[in-house]
């Protein structure tokens, strides 16, 4: 069980970096667009993919990665709100309120 979990947590961590490879790649694309009254379409569909890969490696990072942390420690995984507040402990964020302000 120990080494099904480790082999999901390198898969999960491999697709996390990959995606969070992708949202690098968006946000250098909209950085130079930057705060303006009106943007053409090309510039909507930057943000669009943007905000879609941060979304995506969001969940993938909570859904995935952190549930496969807590599986590996055999933990249960609990709320979105657990996972965060584990991760703090663990050392992977700084404050679970900073990352998760809405709770």
């Amino acid at each position: 069980m120990k080494n099904e979990s480790l082999e999901l947590l390198r898969e999960s961590l491999a697709l996390l970096n990959a995606g969070a490879e992708w949202v690098k790649h968006s946000y250098e694309q909209c950085g130079p667009i930057g705060i303006k009254d009106t943007y053409a379409k090309e510039e909507f569909d930057k943000f669009e993919n943007i905000t879609s890969r941060f979304a995506r490696t969001t969940d993938m990072l909570i859904n995935k990665t952190l549930r496969c942390m807590d599986r590996f420690e055999l933990t249960d995984s609990g709320t979105v709100i657990d996972i965060i507040n584990r991760a703090e402990k663990r050392g992977l964020v700084t404050s679970a309120d900073t990352y998760c302000p809405f709770f």
